[in-house]
């Protein structure tokens, strides 16, 4: 769990050394989570679970963590700045369909939340 009362260069600190320990397998962000913690995120091999409520995260850092080999959920409700553009940053790579996304209260319009759906 990572909460709003750390500065961004401490959130980092936090993920880089939660991933050198490599233990992790859900994480839950209340916080201004950026593209870079996305990106530092999604090199924790042993990822499954994550719940990302942040403004600041954009459809560039979803999709580092929507290619994530392990992961089976991604909560990203409330990040209003993952929007259609997750489609450009996916790089023409599908999401996986064991994958469980959650967009709800995201940039993401309607007609595309439907064909993402599994």
């Amino acid at each position: 769990y990572i909460d709003s009362d750390r500065s961004d260069s401490q959130l980092l600190e936090i993920i880089r050394d939660a991933e050198s320990v490599g233990t992790f397998s859900e994480v839950t962000a209340y916080s201004p989570l950026t593209d870079e913690h996305a990106e530092q995120l999604s090199r924790f091999p042993r990822l499954q679970w994550v719940s990302i409520h942040s403004r600041q995260l954009t459809s560039r850092g979803a999709a580092c963590l929507i290619q994530h080999p392990r992961l089976a959920r991604l909560d990203l409700a409330g990040c209003t700045n993952v929007d259609d553009s997750l489609v450009s940053a996916l790089n023409g790579k599908p999401i996986p369909a064991t994958l469980n996304l959650e967009i709800r209260y995201t940039g993401v319009s309607e007609s595309l939340a439907k064909r993402l759906e599994p």
